[in-house]
């Protein structure tokens, strides 16, 4: 009887122990070797079945900047969504503008310590493609930034145009210097020719991970 007693009494102590140290679990920090982008392949959200500007969830966007459907006339195919994985949508730079823009922010502070120290690095991967053998140009820019949004460095893809509707994948990487708190990821493109700027983006893929580890 006072083994059960005594059971209880320590069951009772954990429940009530539980949600305090529920509390003081800290968040998960910003995981290594995981893409840190939100709404990577513009999945979230509806795709544009014309070309025209839809809202893209994640990214903040400047000018006519749009995701688009796979398949509709005059945009990249089906097949070829299939043959990079691409999904239903993928990123455009939208109709009538020179340029447009999306931008997205992702906070690394977690690791502070590590960046400090030169530890970790930062890998870019995206696919691209132009249209036929146009002139629009699409790029993307990664920048390191301080904890007052200062840049600290960048990371450029090369300039991807006149594809034929056929994406090409981008791989860039660099060390993170230290004080950056933050990437800022930049989708640009920029039109050369005609009322349609066909600069293309899918897959947008930024990880980071410790200096000398493979991902």
């Amino acid at each position: 009887m006072n083994r059960l007693r005594h059971l209880l009494i320590v069951a009772l102590g954990l429940a009530l122990l539980a949600p305090a140290l529920a509390s003081a679990t800290p968040s998960p920090a910003v995981p290594f070797k995981k893409n840190l982008v939100v709404n990577p392949g513009a999945e979230d959200g509806e795709g544009s079945n014309n070309g025209s500007v839809v809202t893209i969830p994640g990214w903040r966007v400047i000018g006519n900047f749009t995701a688009v459907k796979y398949g509709i006339s005059g945009f990249p195919m089906i097949k070829e969504s299939t043959r990079i994985d691409g999904g239903d949508h993928f990123f455009a730079g939208g109709p009538e503008d020179h340029q447009s823009r999306a931008i997205q922010r992702i906070n690394i502070a977690d690791h502070t310590d590590l960046i400090d120290r030169s530890k970790l690095k930062m890998v870019l991967r995206v696919q691209q493609a132009g249209w036929l053998s146009g002139q629009d140009t699409g790029q993307v820019v990664v920048a390191f930034l301080d904890k007052d949004g200062k840049i600290l460095g960048e990371v450029r893809g090369r300039k991807v145009a006149g594809t034929d509707g056929k994406f090409v994948q981008i791989i860039r990487h660099r060390f993170i210097p230290p004080k950056t708190r933050s990437l800022r990821v930049l989708l640009h493109a920029v039109r050369g020719t005609g009322t349609y700027l066909d600069a293309y983006f899918d897959n947008v893929d930024v990880r980071i991970g410790r200096r000398g580890a493979a991902f």
